[in-house]
């Protein structure tokens, strides 16, 4: 494949030489490097002819602008040049930066051997110049839990995904790109457009390795403002509202192209950003905006308060189709880790993240008679002035567009809404029991909740036979909720955070390190965990043990075993999952086991009972299965594994892979589906 670098240029004579040293001294060198230069008043045009000429490099050229075009339209020019070679692959360059030596030949190699992928960024390191403190922590990716990811298709509304200066393009989707930007669209970043329209068509990918150096200092062309506005306020909105109604048209005309049955509902979206665009630049819409980004100055410095307007911009758009308000009703908030509250939380993250309203309404005591739970809140709320029951959240990041409602004893307390879900045993009675003002009601199933968790026999079916909409996360489940005489319910598997949750330790050079999760529930057989390890101990002697949770240990333990309460998502992914050779889960029941998932995206191998919500995603090929009550085949098979170290990481690296399919936006859009009755 022929190869073609796009750098544009401006004022760049400074920064420019390393630049175009990481080019000329690419492994895989490019055939044409064509750039141009926006009208620079410094000697950056003539800098750049000597270097040419100096180092004798056939197929680079530079052309000078007659008129200054802005950083935008300049990019556009450049895609246009690269028409007129013969070049397979396109890749953008800035002036200032520094491309790893094999930037061109890895990002080759990927769009050679994928006939599906067209564009292909990848990671890059951040260098800030101390003339410019103030970028935000989010230009920092940390996802490098695979080799490619794909674009997903549902942030196309977003800023881009990866800075141009990393992004590599096939010439056919060059030929599309220029096709739907149209040149009025001057307030379009170039790279922010390319990785939207590769998300919309599903070409776009990114090479999650780190492949160049950004650096940012003042002088960055992107970075500064117009100095000639009199207004850089007003000229902020213009250009917010001018990227949205630049992606509504392209998307518009893109899912037309496609005959997509989309495409009316995006018309729909564009000409309802148009009249945003309209009051944005008269000035209507000001006094909305400012209740929303209240520092300007830090806005006017490329804040992250650009987030906030996206976001609002988001949920104004999504409630052009009529999304509902959601309640999700939970037992009694004591403000601790609990794996069923952690998947909850993250689907109403991303569900607010779509535009719908939704509330959490934690019940406080809901299998008790309502005068005796509320005799009890009034005193430990009002007269105790104590409770266990806390009305905050502070161990996960739950979105603040979320109302959360505490300490719920009846159906008033409880918002109306459209959809409403159980999101367990003790809560459905109670949300069966609701008016069809507080929503449809669901039934969001994560565990087999029987007498393990102190109910009564038989309580668990009653739960499944309440006239909800039923939903399982594991096939085991949905075989308990069969058996209980209930229809076939919805099935949702659950996912993982890949931003929290990614091999960031080499699965290979680890110590002899088990983790084991310390739990208070018997099912999870933590007893039972330690007392495998301590015969595992007398025949691997430096063997040492991670034991983490939420839960004081119940039992005095040896200086070879650590014990890490409530640790968080660092810890457990760098000091705990991240430097063990197995993660041990003897569990007898388990709804969906999010803690195998995350110790296997870790790099741990995990050793497990052989039960329902661990084999939905865990097999013999990428685990250690052992039937549950043999001490002895776990004994053995954990002693094998730690005295074969091939086995173990080939076994690890194997179950890394497979659960890189279990993400949220592929449950969350299935969620969406079954709540809409498309499943």
């Amino acid at each position: 494949m022929k190869t073609a670098v796009l750098m544009a240029t401006y004022n760049g004579e400074k920064f420019i030489e390393k630049q175009l040293d990481s080019i000329r001294d690419q492994v895989l060198a490019p055939d044409y490097v064509i750039i141009r230069d926006d009208g620079s008043t410094d000697g950056t045009v003539q800098f750049v002819k000597d270097y040419i000429t100096a180092n004798n490099l056939v197929g680079w050229k530079i052309i000078k602008n007659q008129k200054n075009l802005g950083w935008r339209l300049n990019f556009r020019q450049l895609l246009i040049d690269s028409q007129n070679t013969d070049a397979d692959v396109i890749f953008l360059s800035d002036q200032d930066d520094v491309w790893n030596l094999e930037k061109i030949k890895k990002q080759v190699e990927v769009l050679s051997s994928h006939s599906g992928i067209e564009v292909l960024s990848s990671d890059i390191e951040f260098n800030v110049s101390t003339d410019q403190a103030a970028i935000p922590k989010s230009y920092v990716f940390a996802d490098n839990y695979k080799e490619l990811s794909k674009f997903p298709i549902n942030r196309f509304y977003n800023v881009g995904f990866r800075q141009g200066m990393s992004i590599a393009m096939k010439k056919e989707f060059i030929d599309r790109f220029i096709k739907y930007w149209k040149e009025d669209y001057d307030l379009l970043p170039h790279d922010s457009l390319i990785q939207a329209l590769a998300g919309l068509l599903e070409v776009g990918y990114n090479l999650n390795e780190t492949l160049a150096i950004h650096n940012r200092h003042a002088m960055n062309a992107s970075g500064r403002h117009d100095v000639t506005l009199k207004s850089p306020k007003k000229f902020h909105i213009q250009e917010l509202y001018a990227k949205h109604q630049g992606y509504y048209e392209i998307a518009y005309k893109v899912l037309q192209d496609n005959n997509s049955s989309l495409a009316q509902l995006e018309k729909k979206y564009y000409e309802f950003t148009k009249r945003r665009v309209a009051n944005a630049k008269s000035g209507n819409l000001w006094k909305v905006i400012v209740q929303q980004v209240k520092d300007w100055k830090k806005y006017e410095h490329r804040s992250s308060q650009i987030r906030d307007i996206l976001f609002v911009l988001k949920r104004e758009r999504n409630q052009m189709k009529d999304n509902k308000k959601i309640n999700f009703i939970l037992p009694a908030n004591y403000n601790h880790a609990i794996g069923g509250f952690k998947i909850v939380y993250q689907y109403a993250n991303w569900l607010v993240e779509q535009g719908f309203d939704v509330s959490m309404c934690y019940c406080y005591a809901p299998n008790e008679p309502k005068a005796y739970a509320t005799f009890k809140r009034v005193v430990d709320t009002k007269i105790l002035k104590f409770s266990n029951r806390k009305t905050e959240v502070t161990w996960f990041p739950l979105n603040n567009a979320i109302k959360s409602f505490y300490n719920c004893i009846f159906p008033s307390d409880i918002p109306d809404a459209d959809i409403i879900f159980a999101t367990g045993a003790k809560t459905a009675p109670f949300v069966s029991s609701l008016s069809k003002e507080k929503g449809e009601k669901f039934y969001f199933i994560q565990n087999y909740e029987a007498e393990g968790f102190r109910n009564k026999k038989g309580f668990a079916e009653k739960t499944y036979n309440m006239g909800m909409t039923n939903i399982v996360i594991s096939n085991e489940l949905r075989a308990k909720v069969l058996e209980s005489g209930a229809g076939e319910p919805k099935y949702l598997p659950n996912f993982y955070n890949h931003n929290e949750f990614y091999l960031e330790n080499s699965v290979e050079d680890r110590k002899n390190i088990i983790c084991l999760l310390n739990h208070a529930q018997e099912t999870k057989r933590t007893k039972f965990g330690l007392e495998i390890l301590r015969e595992v101990k007398k025949v691997i002697p430096d063997l040492e043990v991670q034991l983490f949770g939420a839960y004081d240990p119940l039992e005095e333990l040896e200086n070879w075993i650590h014990f890490t309460k409530n640790a968080n998502t660092e810890q457990l992914r760098n000091k705990i999952y991240g430097v063990s050779k197995i993660y041990l889960l003897p569990s007898v029941l388990e709804g969906w086991v999010l803690t195998g998932m995350e110790a296997m995206a870790s790099g741990a191998l995990v050793v497990a009972s052989r039960i329902g919500g661990i084999v939905d995603y865990a097999n013999d090929a990428n685990s250690i299965l052992v039937e549950p009550d043999n001490k002895k085949e776990f004994v053995d098979n954990i002693i094998e594994i730690l005295q074969n170290d091939g086995k173990r990481i080939a076994v690890a690296h194997k179950g890394n892979e497979d659960v890189k399919q279990y993400v949220i936006d592929k449950s969350g859009e299935r969620l969406i589906k079954i709540i809409n009755g498309e499943i």
